[in-house]
């Protein structure tokens, strides 16, 4: 009985790490038409973590489990180019004093004409127009210093 005690509870806790909740993700206009992006391009403008800012969904909320990196970023391709268009967070210092994020202030001289161009990224952008959609169509786009270099649909 007492094994039963203890095996329970650890059951439980074990079948919650099954439950994992799916990420809030970007979003991208390539086209004109707007698809979910399977991956965080801007995750990798911040290389190590203490010039990574402190983002927030909303000013006095600490996490949400569907959106750890707490931004949801939206971007665009124009020419071949992958651009940083806005960034859904707030921007929050250690005293929890917070303001809304403006790419401005974030990239500084790098924003030019309301945008941002995404030279700092290199890796695969997997671009599909819905999650569990029965028309689900995934687009696959390899960059390379921000430039898309080879598309594969």
């Amino acid at each position: 009985m007492k094994n039963l005690m203890i095996l329970i509870p650890l059951l439980f806790s074990l079948s919650q790490l099954a439950l994992a909740t799916p990420q809030e993700p970007d979003m991208l206009i390539y086209n004109n038409i707007v698809y979910v992006i399977h991956s965080c391009p801007l995750e990798s403008y911040y290389i190590n973590e203490k010039d990574r800012p402190i983002f927030r969904q909303a000013p006095n909320m600490l996490s949400n489990t569907g959106n750890t990196r707490g931004y949801v970023a939206h971007w665009e391709i124009e020419s071949d180019t992958l651009y940083l268009r806005g960034v859904q967070t707030w921007v929050c210092n250690n005293q929890d004093k917070c303001e809304r994020a403006d790419l401005k202030k974030l990239f500084g001289n790098k924003f030019v004409k309301g945008k941002v161009e995404a030279a700092w990224y290199s890796g695969e952008l997997r671009l599909s127009d819905g999650y569990g959609s029965e028309y689900e169509r995934d687009i696959i786009l390899t960059v390379e210093s921000g430039k898309i270099v080879k598309k594969k649909q």
